[in-house]
């Protein structure tokens, strides 16, 4: 980071990369990137609660580590991202019912600053920095490890999981059940994803509907008989331990994307408070015909994920109150849902990348967009949909970012700052010289066939 700063050379760190394509704002000049893969130990204290967590460990890692020593806390739903690009943002998961979100459950951090000083952060050391970490921490530092609390295995670390397949046509009546199960809040112990599955010409698209049980099956049952009794095409049932439980769920959907990096791939995501299932089922019926449109198959593959996970309040009382970090939409993310495209021909980028925005925009309706940081789109989504609406959180986060990061080297992730920023003079390239990676065009080309 010095070397960076001393010679004007733009950087980003990077651990799982799981950044989306739009999130990251750079300039028109090479950037240095900061693999922090190396970083990757987990270790425990004496008394097996706290896991200090290096600034490169994915997801997997941190799983296996933990429950090698039967523990569990809140993780993100793929195991190949990083540990800390995920929590720095908030850090939700499918155990928050049970655990709170990831910055619920962290206890300190080494943060490196735009100057390459270190600060360890705490609620007792740097509170301020330890308020913005929490929410908006790409903001103002590189975390190089970070102590997580755990907590003791339930059920012999053992989870249920049900995958059950509905065809489309059972769209409406899928999102009305989620909407009973998740009044007034989804049960603690319950996670509910929802995947959209084309299978291809000829053949009926499919809706995955992933159940996860933090427990044994025979205390599930009353939620599980409302996806059963929809009478789903198929229905597989297991009970895995919990290193497993995030390559099995939908049908190891995790494994094909992990194991198969690159491409390009898009995603557009919203939160609603309740599902509208005539309209979500409209979504569905879309997206089917998209696949099934002669001028974009084989091209273009659209896909959708919905996820509900519990809220964090009943489980939460170690927490003092919500304004005690920056995270904007504490239990007012009830359901996240993805508008997703991947496809080889670059030239596709700007079209697709228009109407996924435009859907997602129709999602929002009226409302007003409340964006999960870790999904956003850098200057594509306002700084109030990413950062919350509230006009003294936003004073206190820029106050922040004016002391910790004044010259703006940490303006490239979703930034919180979008005119009159320092780093044009500090790194000697103006807004006008920033473009978003999801606007650059292959060959300039447009299809006008989506």
């Amino acid at each position: 980071i010095q070397y960076a700063r001393d010679h004007h050379i733009p950087f980003l760190a990077q651990s799982g990369g799981h950044a989306l394509a739009g999130s990251v704002v750079v300039g028109d000049e090479d950037l240095l990137q900061i693999n922090l893969r190396q970083l990757n130990e987990v270790r425990f204290d004496s008394t097996g609660t706290f896991a200090t967590v290096g600034g490169g460990v994915l997801m997997d890692e941190f799983i296996n580590a933990t429950h090698r020593n039967g523990r569990v806390t809140t993780v993100g739903s793929s195991p190949c991202t990083g540990v800390m690009g995920v929590t720095l943002g908030g850090g939700l998961g499918r155990l928050q019912g049970l655990y709170g979100y990831m910055i619920d459950n962290i206890v300190q951090m080494t943060v490196v600053l735009y100057d390459g000083s270190i600060r360890t952060v705490s609620p007792h050391e740097n509170r301020d920095l330890w308020w913005g970490m929490r929410g908006a921490g790409q903001q103002f530092g590189v975390v190089t490890e970070a102590m997580i609390r755990t907590y003791p295995q339930q059920n012999d670390g053992m989870h249920f999981v049900a995958d059950l397949e509905f065809e489309s046509t059972a769209a409406a009546q899928i999102f009305a059940a989620v909407n009973r199960m998740a009044s007034p809040a989804l049960p603690s112990h319950l996670a509910i994803t929802i995947v959209s599955h084309y299978q291809g010409d000829g053949e009926p698209s499919l809706l995955l509907v992933n159940f996860v049980w933090s427990g044994p099956r025979e205390t599930s049952l009353e939620y599980l008989r409302i996806f059963q009794e929809l009478d789903p095409v198929s229905c597989r049932e297991s009970s895995v331990p919990w290193d497993v439980l995030p390559w099995v769920t939908y049908r190891a959907l995790n494994r094909l994307i992990c194991d198969n990096p690159g491409g390009q791939k898009n995603s557009y995501s919203a939160s609603v408070a309740v599902y509208d299932p005539e309209a979500m089922a409209a979504l569905v019926h879309d997206w089917e015909a998209r696949n099934r449109n002669p001028k974009s198959r084989g091209r273009v593959r659209f896909s959708l994920m919905m996820q509900t996970f519990g809220n964090t309040s009943t489980s939460t009382s170690r927490r003092a109150v919500e304004e005690e970090d920056a995270f904007p939409w504490r239990n007012r993310l009830n359901h996240l849902v993805s508008l997703q495209a991947q496809y080889t021909d670059e030239s596709w980028r700007a079209e697709v990348d228009d109407l996924l925005r435009a859907k997602r925009d129709l999602l929002v309706g009226d409302g007003r967009l409340q964006q999960y940081v870790n999904l956003g789109h850098g200057v594509g989504d306002p700084v109030k949909a990413l950062y919350g609406y509230e006009g003294t959180r936003l004073r206190r986060l820029r106050a922040l970012k004016a002391r910790y990061d004044p010259e703006g080297w940490f303006d490239l992730y979703q930034p919180l700052r979008r005119s009159g920023a320092r780093r044009g003079h500090s790194l000697g390239w103006g807004q006008e010289g920033m473009i978003m990676h999801d606007q650059q065009v292959g060959d300039g080309s447009s299809h006008n066939e989506l």
